[in-house]
């Protein structure tokens, strides 16, 4: 008996009257709200990476650009702050890394500074957050760009790059081995007595997809049907299995028949068939068993976020609902059937692609044709299918033709509503969103019955595995954190007072440890490298476990992918051969050639340098490491090796004893110290010295722990010397520097109790994109213009009704450019949009 459901109405608010018939199913009611709390505790971060260019040259700069989206809805993230970039050769090592601040809602944008020694190929950049590696199978964008050297113009080679591909591949291929075919039947099972569909993949042994026409028997050879596969291998055809019977598929390779057996079908069980006719969907749940449908639950969701659930009350054994897609969002839909039990037993994919949620994103430029050194003006404007303006983070970059890919496999349309939905498999989305191929709708179904990958697994869900507890937090700046120990017995943890100390603008944080001796120091925002200090000391003054140990996490943990999963969205193939290397060279010459930098040096005869002694190489290096060595000479600076005896008896604040005007008052190890010339020169209270040690700011307790064979040299600042460090040298300072800082000497390096200096990377800094405007006189005009990448605008945003205009000026080079604009609306939805010009 078959049950439709044809109003539309009636399936809009079916979702609505099931909440209330699911009242009585706590089941059905605990896997939706474990799918919401999954979406609210668990839901990720997506990164798209957009590059100036495809291609590059040594000495060039790599301008970028990453969007960070909410995972569900495509919004911008409010969860990281902090953006992780990686440029990673061709043997997976990571050449260079950066990482940003996210300050706002448009993402992040900076550049990379190719070295001239770099070697050529093709190397992979890649975008993340660390919140990002809490999923099993981390999801991470990237973009294989190619890098080559530079040369002169007068070549002759004839370059065309082709990615995933080696000289074997170039040769045709005398016999072809047996394909792999893989067959997947609609909902999960082959169910006898009901038919469905039956995905199809064809794929050589390694991976790439086979176009191939077969057939399919029964055990008895009767013919039952015949199928084709497409581009990436993939095809489907339809079966209705009949009881006790087996099926296979039967191919023709090299004049031989090879045979794939199907799947055996179920004798009894569930079947979800689903027809996408783009503008709706017809679905039909259909069963065997005696029972029927009663009690059985379908859900439908969209990137964790539910859309749809109908709970079935009738013994019916086939039910039909046809669901409009207007009122749904694009990109992959999860569409799951549960038994009474909670027992998922279906699922099924669907891409969500409905005209009339296309938004058009139009740029009119005031003319196709330029002249050299001319003026160009685009005028941006965004509108839904309504005609109601939209706004939306963009960033537009305008190039040489002879950069761009003839193809092109990722865009952000198809890596935000499909790659990165499906594990990132696909290795060229963008022939699924080329709306001019006919067959892009059927293999788009095809592929979407032959992809299974999960953000989650519903009984793992269901059995609590999915864990609220997140291994990685989201970055809200750099965090410094770590564990104190006893310092002989490093799995004893203690619970102590631990401080951090910035050398550069000498700040200082102190906060009592967890019971288990965990800290945590941040989040911090600064730039480029700074040397950090974290010292330590018991909470009781008097205890018998002075000594500690400190412990300080990685700072940076990179994703480990598998490498097997991930799709390489690499450009299948380049068109830049001389005229590429011509302009890129010129260029490159012309920035040379007038670089301030650039010295054109006279002839010079070579001597040979005189050896520097090992008092002169100390000095040099001691003037290095001591805190402002170049403005500031210490009244006193007394080297431990100088002292003649006795010296190892003595502990590090009696090496003050050799420095005049200072006195080192009680007993090791609680010594203190007095200047008597400064705190009797003033009515006013004299604050004690500042101790500093290998520049850090320390305390006494800290310096009472050391020893005098723990310290390379002493400098006192006393009284006007020591006012080139504020205020907080008004007690005097007294700086210690210990044996390990200074490479040329005897000393062996070796742990300190209570301590532990390193330094600590910060965010990378953004440099401005350089853009001529000729309409202003300016010297550097004189120069020839031979700018492969005219216009770099990061954040070309549509803020208002108005639109956004851009605008910049071409150069001396003739030839084609593109104008390549990609983004978000401000409500998530992916636009992109591709203009091109002349300059003659």
């Amino acid at each position: 008996m078959k049950k439709s459901i044809t109003s539309i109405v009636f399936a809009c608010l079916c979702f609505y009257s099931n909440l209330i018939l699911s009242q009585d199913n706590s089941v059905f009611n605990d896997i939706v709200d474990k799918l919401a709390s999954f979406n609210n505790f668990n839901n990720l971060e997506k990164t798209y990476l957009i590059t100036d260019k495809d291609f590059y040259i040594n000495g060039e700069t790599i301008w970028y650009k990453v969007f960070l989206l909410n995972g569900s809805n495509h919004l911008a993230s409010d969860k990281s702050k902090v953006v992780h970039i990686e440029l990673i050769n061709n043997k997976n090592d990571v050449v260079t890394k950066q990482k940003l601040f996210n300050e706002g809602t448009t993402g992040v944008n900076g550049n990379i500074e190719i070295p001239e020694t770099i070697e050529k190929g093709q190397y992979k950049l890649r975008a993340y957050t660390k919140y990002m590696l809490n999923e099993k199978q981390p999801i991470i964008h990237s973009k294989t760009i190619t890098i080559q050297f530079s040369k002169p113009v007068n070549t002759t080679s004839n370059v065309v790059e082709k990615s995933n591909k080696n000289e074997k591949d170039n040769l045709l291929d005398t016999a072809l081995a047996r394909p792999n075919i893989t067959f997947f039947p609609e909902g999960g099972n082959l169910v006898t007595g009901i038919s469905s569909s039956l995905g199809i993949k064809v794929t050589d042994e390694k991976g790439n997809g086979i176009a191939l026409k077969g057939k399919i028997f029964d055990e008895n050879d009767n013919l039952i049907t015949v199928f084709k596969s497409y581009e990436f291998g993939l095809g489907k055809t339809f079966i209705t299995p009949e009881i006790n019977k087996k099926y296979f598929a039967k191919i023709t390779v090299n004049d031989k028949i090879e045979t794939y057996p199907l799947p055996n079908p179920l004798k009894t069980g569930h079947v979800l068939r689903i027809r996408n006719l783009g503008e709706s969907l017809e679905i039909d749940v259909a069963t065997s068993l005696p029972k029927g449908l009663n009690e059985t639950m379908l859900i439908g969701h969209i990137r964790g976020r539910t859309f749809y659930k109908h709970i079935e009350k009738s013994k019916d054994s086939i039910f039909s609902i046809k669901l409009l897609t207007k009122d749904l969002e694009d990109g992959v839909a999860h569409f799951t059937l549960f038994t009474q039990e909670g027992e998922p037993v279906c699922e099924r994919l669907v891409f969500i692609d409905n005209e009339e949620n296309d938004v058009v994103l139009t740029a009119k430029l005031n003319s196709t044709i330029y002249g050299q050194r001319e003026k160009v003006s685009i005028e941006l404007d965004l509108k839904n299918k309504k005609g109601q303006p939209l706004k939306a983070n963009l960033t537009t970059s305008v190039v040489t033709n002879t950069n761009q890919a003839i193809n092109s496999n990722s865009g952000i349309k198809s890596w935000l509503l499909l790659n990165s939905d499906i594990g990132g498999t696909i290795t060229n989305a963008n022939y699924f969103f080329n709306k001019s191929n006919p067959k892009r709708k059927s293999l788009l179904d095809a592929l979407m019955l032959t992809h299974g990958w999960r953000r989650f697994v519903w009984k793992d869900l269901m059995n609590k595995n999915v864990s609220k507890d997140l291994k990685f937090k989201p970055e809200k700046g750099i965090m410094i954190e770590g564990q104190v120990s006893s310092f002989y017995n490093k799995s004893r943890t203690k619970e102590s007072l631990v401080s951090i100390n910035f050398l550069e603008d000498l700040f200082q944080e102190e906060k009592k440890t967890s019971p288990q001796g965990k800290f945590s120091f941040g989040p911090y925002t600064f730039n480029d490298s700074i040397s950090v200090l974290i010292q330590t000391k018991p909470i009781k003054k008097i205890t018998k476990t002075k000594k500690l140990s400190i412990h300080v996490e990685d700072l940076f943990t990179e994703p480990q992918l598998d490498e097997k999963i991930i799709a390489k969205t690499t450009t299948i193939e380049y068109n830049f051969p001389e005229k590429y290397f011509e302009q890129a060279y010129k260029n490159k010459t012309e920035k040379f050639k007038n670089n301030p930098k650039t010295i054109k040096l006279k002839e010079v005869i070579a001597a040979a340098e005189k050896k520097k002694t090992r008092q002169e190489l100390i000095d040099e290096e001691i003037n290095e490491i001591a805190v402002f060595g170049n403005v500031a000479t210490p009244n006193k600076r007394i080297f431990t090796d100088s002292l003649k005896g006795g010296k190892s008896a003595l502990s590090a604040l009696e090496l003050l004893h050799f420095v005049p005007r200072v006195q080192v008052i009680g007993s090791f190890p609680l010594q203190n110290i007095l200047i008597p010339s400064l705190a009797g020169r003033s009515l006013i209270a004299v604050p004690p010295p500042l101790i500093l040690f290998d520049g850090f700011t320390t305390d006494l307790d800290f310096i009472n722990s050391l020893r005098a064979d723990d310290i390379l040299f002493v400098d006192a600042f006393l009284g006007p010397e020591a006012t080139i460090f504020g205020a907080r040298g008004n007690g005097g300072v007294i700086a210690f520097y210990s044996n390990r800082k200074l490479s040329s000497s005897k000393g062996i390096s070796r742990e300190f109790p209570n301590i532990i200096d390193f330094k600590i990377d910060g965010f990378s800094k953004v440099r401005e994109f350089y853009s001529p405007n000729y309409d202003v006189p300016n010297l550097k005009h004189e120069q020839a213009d031979y700018r492969t990448t005219l216009h770099w605008e990061p954040n070309s945003s549509i803020i208002d009704s108005e639109g956004k205009n851009i605008s910049f000026f071409t150069g001396d080079h003739t030839g084609e450019y593109s104008v390549k604009i990609e983004g978000v609306t401000l409500d998530g939805i992916p636009i992109n949009t591709i203009k091109t010009f002349t300059v003659n």
